[in-house]
């Protein structure tokens, strides 16, 4: 398994990972799905239209891969409870003041011994790489998609 930003699971709702991961389990955290239904949801509205990456990318999806996002098929992409994440997350924002998304896809990559992967390397906050040595995270990785 690996534990993958939202740019990456949207990739892997549309069939579209980089050959280097195509053959692994992919899953997501709840706030990197937050994040990416928000962009979908602001599809809907077009006196707010938005010009961010992640918004242009759903754009382009077809009609089944969007309805996909509310309920993904888990052979897909898996959507991981975050119930076992808060504790470690929470304290990952205060110890290495990283943002909640990024905290809680490193309790995620703790929690189930995966590496990170992301799909820029602006994506990659900085603070998470302080983790490696301290928090035993498995290793963050990048990995162009779409």
């Amino acid at each position: 398994m690996i534990v993958c930003d939202e740019y990456l699971a949207l990739a892997a709702l549309s069939h579209n990972l980089p050959p280097d991961i195509s053959g692994e389990q992919i899953a997501t955290t709840p706030a990197a799905w937050l994040r990416m239904l928000r962009a979908f949801h602001n599809l809907d509205f077009p006196l707010r239209p938005s010009s961010g990456r992640l918004s242009q990318l759903l754009s382009q999806l077809s009609p089944n891969e969007l309805a996909s996002l509310t309920e993904p098929d888990p052979r897909l992409l898996a959507l991981l409870d975050p119930r076992p994440l808060l504790g470690p997350a929470a304290r990952l924002t205060v110890v290495y003041r990283l943002s909640y998304m990024a905290a809680e896809m490193a309790a995620a990559a703790i929690f189930h011994q995966a590496p990170l992967h992301f799909s820029s390397r602006r994506n990659v906050p900085p603070g998470l790489y302080h983790l490696l040595p301290d928090e035993g995270l498995p290793g963050i990785h990048v990995t162009r998609a779409i």
